[in-house]
């Protein structure tokens, strides 16, 4: 199964219409073939696939960065806390998928075990 996969990989990338670099290198001598099958997909993959990868990595390292920021909530003054009085809060939207229209927001006092919703 190994084989085969790494038969194919080659191919596919030695018969890729926009890997001409590979090619030429392979011919040229510049990328002897002992050090070819030794490579990964990823190193042998054109450019254009390289920059589509690193951007799509990019993007998605930034939506999950977001919606990890977005789990925990924006730090804000604009809540005061009842039980402290403290203005160092964090809130969030909560909504339930079962009630579309309906939508909570929870404030969690950053000083004191306080939350409330408004």
């Amino acid at each position: 199964k190994a084989y085969a996969h790494k038969a194919r990989t080659l191919l596919f990338n030695l018969k890729d219409s926009r890997n001409v670099d590979l090619r030429n290198r392979l011919v040229s001598g510049e990328l002897p073939s002992h050090s070819l099958v030794r490579m990964n997909g990823r190193d042998m993959a054109n450019p254009q696939l390289v920059r589509q990868r690193k951007e799509w990595i990019r993007k998605r390292t930034h939506e999950v960065m977001r919606d990890g920021r977005e789990a925990e909530g924006f730090e804000s003054d604009l809540f005061e806390c009842r039980n402290c009085g403290s203005s160092r809060t964090r809130y969030r939207q909560w909504r339930r998928k079962a009630v579309v229209d309906r939508t909570r927001i929870i404030v969690i006092c950053l000083r004191c075990p306080n939350r409330w919703e408004l």
